[in-house]
């Protein structure tokens, strides 16, 4: 039930004996020995001791906690509070073999599914020049692991090494790249990873209390988004129209975390009258892009880059691929999708599209709604 020092915990012992500092977090406990070593250096103020198994924690509590330690039992960071300045991990990395995990040795069905957990989350534990000290071995994944650091806004140097029959078992000094502390200067604190879009990686955290979104450019995308996006938003905002923009530089973008259904899911199950609801309002502020010369370039199919939000209200969201236009063509675009959705005959949709598309005035738009009973 208790994970006792191995190699993998002699080596990374090593390093923390040397690195330890301030308020400290030993992550996964297991039998203390990462605890220890960091509350015996003078640099380390506090230690906390975590771990998800109660009996470790039990064990912990009697035989290390004193005026330096304490525990907890959480998984991962879910019971965890404050900042910290060492935050030392020694995870289970080994692939899961049988069909009952090992929840002490095993990370999961490749090995490093608890790793990329704890890398996910870390950032709003971790303080502005703090160090993360990760073990982890040859059989985890390696590749994927780093992977996981850089698309989590880390940089990472390796400590050390030993080589064990079949396999290699590293140390790695993980901190805040430059980046990422950029946008924490910005007002954004406490980004946790949230998803992978086609040319940005999306995170969540917040700004001034409020939920927030932060879109950071892909390494691999040829296409500056974000910083496109946080130019859109700066002119959209003053129509009306998207999230409201929180902050804006050349290598991210931090708005409003709207808060809802994609209107993908919402049309799935909607109502007549749900229908009619979304659709009037998707098409006022399509028409008021038209108005300003905009095109959003998704009005034919603004299946995820719409939210339905719990008051009822559509907010548009995805602005990175919108441009200035001689010829409105939102208005237009969004009939071909009401077409499908089946919201109107198509032969009125048609023809009042048609008028439009000829003559996009407030008259021909209030027509084309009237037109299609919305």
């Amino acid at each position: 039930m208790i994970y006792l020092p191995k190699e993998d915990s002699l080596l990374l012992e090593k390093h923390v004996k040397k690195l330890a500092s301030g308020r400290a977090l030993d992550m996964g406990a297991g039998s203390g020995i990462q605890a220890l070593a960091a509350a015996g250096r003078k640099a380390v103020k506090s230690v906390l001791a975590v771990d998800v198994n109660p009996v470790v924690v039990s064990h912990c509590r009697k035989e290390i906690a004193g005026k330096k330690i304490k525990c907890l039992q959480s998984d991962l960071f879910a019971k965890v509070k404050g900042e910290f300045d060492t935050i030392i991990f020694n995870p289970p990395y080994l692939p899961q073999e049988l069909a009952e995990r090992d929840v002490a040795l095993e990370g999961g069905k490749k090995g490093y599914e608890t790793i990329v957990r704890f890398l996910e989350s870390a950032n709003a534990f971790l303080s502005a020049d703090g160090v993360v000290l990760l073990l982890f071995s040859s059989l985890s994944g390696k590749d994927h692991i780093e992977q996981s650091i850089r698309q989590n806004l880390f940089e990472f140097r390796e400590l050390g090494r030993l080589h064990i029959f079949f396999e290699d078992l590293f140390v790695y000094r993980i901190t805040k790249s430059a980046l990422l502390k950029k946008i924490e200067k910005s007002g954004a604190k406490g980004t946790t990873y949230f998803s992978r879009g086609k040319r940005s990686w999306v995170y969540k955290g917040k700004y001034c209390g409020k939920d927030c979104v932060v879109k950071v450019k892909r390494p691999d995308s040829a296409v500056n988004s974000p910083a496109k996006e946080g130019k859109v938003l700066n002119v959209v905002n003053k129509l009306g129209l998207g999230p409201k923009l929180f902050a804006a530089e050349r290598d991210f973008v931090v708005y409003e975390y709207i808060p809802g259904r994609y209107v993908e899911d919402v049309l799935e199950t909607a109502g007549r009258n749900l229908k009619r609801q979304i659709f009037r309002q998707l098409f006022e502020q399509a028409f008021t892009l038209d108005s300003a010369g905009l095109a959003k370039e998704e009005m034919l199919r603004p299946l995820k880059n719409a939210i339905l939000t719990p008051k009822g209200k559509i907010v548009l969201i995805d602005f990175e691929r919108t441009h200035m236009v001689k010829k409105q063509r939102n208005v237009t675009q969004l009939c071909s999708f009401a077409a499908k959705q089946r919201i109107a005959p198509f032969k009125d949709i048609k023809h009042w599209a048609k008028h439009y598309k000829h003559s996009p005035t407030k008259g021909n738009f209030k027509a084309l709604l009237k037109g299609m009973g919305l």
